[in-house]
């Protein structure tokens, strides 16, 4: 019950937050039926002209009322046929423009809708809209006529068992308002996106899940429209025109669209872990002895031998470096760089560096002596001419 009180809530935001392109496609729904029944009027009107000029009419018509010149018109025909025709095609254009009505009522439950919404809604998903009617309409006639099948047979006879009858009619209606949820939410999933036949598997399979929640809710709008009709039939017929037309039919609409949208989501359940018993205990996996040929054999032998040991490196003294190549100071050591690996035998650089420290001395003040010894070049300056 939290569930329905919620999205009835959702309903009434939804709708006084859209109410302006709610009432735009309803008035545009019911221009495009009226202009329909007026075309066919007028049809009718100019077929019937011979009719007008006739004797009866010109000498009874300031005695005859708008519904005795509906029976005079409707003698014809031709008349008939073109009432029905056109009577058709506005039921067809109001049913085709219903389906922007609904996407505004979804667009709007989602947040925002606009006018461009009913025409998009029309556009895209109209015609799928009145294929879906055209199978809910014919479910509806087979229910007809499974009412009926026992006036068909029974005809005069039907009063001697009129009491068997109410009961059988009773009974057809309470099954077919049991079986309603079934189809209750065709129209938004038609409108919603779906095909015709994916709208009807998926609101089966929403009835199925959310059954009781659906018959609860069609229960409660089937009251107020019971209650709106009696005020209607009772009070005044305005004022229950007014309590469908304002709050009751948008009322259903956005709340059955927020229903949908709410319950079209597939919540998958988490998968459970598997649980053991703490007795239990997972053996080691064995693994089965296999015969191996003998190529495979030697060649995993070979595989597992231990690679041979890097050769040792050569121990060379400090006073051969200058002879082996090219020498590099790292971490106060001479390194030489070579093919072979080699280390340095001898003591670190820092101290060689000490004792070897007067002879670079002595070597510094010869250089000097020799640099000093020689003498200076004179420059010639060039004077002027």
């Amino acid at each position: 019950m939290a569930d329905i009180f919620y999205h009835l809530k959702k309903g009434v935001s939804a709708y006084l937050e859209n109410i302006l392109p709610y009432y735009f496609s309803v008035f545009t729904i019911l221009l495009g039926f009226a202009v329909m029944i007026l075309a066919g009027t007028l049809l009718v009107i100019f077929n019937s002209e011979s009719m007008f000029y006739s004797d009866v009419f010109l000498n009874n018509s300031s005695q005859m009322e708008l519904i005795d010149i509906l029976v005079v018109l409707m003698s014809s025909a031709s008349n008939v046929l073109i009432m029905f025709i056109f009577s058709f095609l506005a039921t067809v254009v109001f049913i085709y423009l219903f389906s922007g009505l609904y996407g505004v009522c979804l667009e709007g439950t989602r947040g925002k809708a606009y006018v461009r919404t009913f025409f998009a809604a029309v556009f895209r998903r109209g015609g799928s809209f009145l294929l879906a009617s055209i199978v809910l309409f014919i479910l509806f006639g087979v229910f007809l006529f499974v009412l009926t099948i026992p006036i068909i047979m029974l005809g005069a006879d039907l009063l001697a068992v009129l009491p068997s009858y109410l009961a059988y009619i009773i009974l057809l209606l309470v099954t077919g308002f049991l079986l309603l949820p079934f189809v209750f939410l065709v129209p938004v999933a038609v409108v919603s996106g779906k095909g015709v036949h994916d709208s009807f598997r998926h609101g089966i399979n929403i009835a199925r899940r959310n059954y009781f929640e659906l018959l609860v809710l069609q229960s409660l709008f089937f009251t107020l429209f019971i209650i709106s009709f009696i005020i209607g039939l009772q009070i005044n017929f305005w004022l229950g025109f007014i309590l469908d037309f304002f709050l009751l039919v948008p009322l259903i609409l956005f709340t059955t669209s927020s229903y949908y949208l709410d319950k079209s989501v597939e919540k998958r359940p988490e998968p459970k872990l598997r649980e053991f018993p703490v007795d239990i205990v997972v053996p080691k996996t064995r693994t089965m002895p296999v015969e191996v040929p003998k190529e495979k054999k030697e060649r995993k032998e070979k595989e597992k031998k231990p690679s041979p040991a890097p050769k040792k490196a050569k121990e060379i003294p400090v006073s051969m470096i200058s002879s082996i190549g090219s020498k590099k100071k790292k971490r106060g050591i001479y390194v030489v760089a070579s093919k072979t690996p080699i280390t340095i035998s001898g003591k670190p650089y820092r101290e060689r560096k000490k004792r070897e420290a007067p002879q670079k001395k002595a070597r510094k003040k010869q250089a000097k002596r020799k640099v000093l010894s020689k003498k200076p070049q004179k420059i010639k300056k060039k004077g002027r001419r």
